[in-house]
């Protein structure tokens, strides 16, 4: 690598991709493709109290729309199984009216378009049975997964960088005393946004 890291280099592709040329893997035709659109949880913790799919199913296009009430079974998770450790952990989508996490799947809408795909999942509608979640982390400290690095000096993981990383984290959330105006007060819904940094548009189809 002598000569070449440090030293601006040409993308062979560069031009193609500037100029709007450059064909990534979802620009390629393919036969009977079927588009799938995720239906995310609006809560962070709770239950699924009913979903109201019909108008979403009766959109032209749509080939399926699929939740916990009648997508494919899972096998059940290996008995012994730590939740702690992340290798220990399947992922379970669509298999009960459980929501564990904001953003969670809990419905998925197939179409024989993108746009078709993204329009019915607008339509389904979700009414929850939300619960208190707690998103403090000193308590449940003790009952953490502790990596095999942790305690090594020449890891990034150990126990003073957990201390120091809670330390910012709660300073930073913390809003200034002038952000806090108490004569006025402004209520606001978000949406989680959906940011992509790749160098390229990525696709990925699946075959049977």
């Amino acid at each position: 690598m002598d000569g070449v890291v440090g030293r601006p280099l040409d993308r062979v592709d560069g031009r193609l991709k500037v100029t709007g040329h450059a064909r990534y893997t979802a620009d390629q035709p393919v036969a009977n493709v079927a588009y799938g659109v995720l239906v995310t949880s609006a809560i962070a913790r709770g239950r699924i109290a009913s979903l109201e799919t019909r108008a979403a199913a009766r959109e032209p296009g749509v080939l399926a729309v699929l939740t916990h009430l009648d997508a494919p079974r899972l096998p059940a998770p290996g008995q012994g199984a730590s939740p702690a450790q992340p290798s220990s952990r399947v992922l379970h989508l669509l298999q009960d009216d459980l929501v564990r996490y904001a953003g969670q799947p809990i419905a998925v809408v197939v179409a024989e378009t993108l746009e078709a795909a993204q329009e019915a999942a607008a339509m389904v509608l979700v009414r929850y049975a939300p619960q208190r979640h707690d998103m403090r982390l000193e308590a449940r400290l003790g009952s953490a997964f502790t990596p095999r690095s942790a305690g090594r000096p020449d890891q990034f993981c150990n126990d003073s960088t957990i201390s120091n990383f809670l330390e910012m984290a709660t300073e930073s959330a913390r809003p200034h005393p002038a952000l806090r105006p108490r004569k006025m007060v402004s209520a606001a819904g978000f949406a989680p946004a959906i940011a992509r940094s790749q160098t390229e548009c990525v696709g990925c189809y699946t075959t049977r």
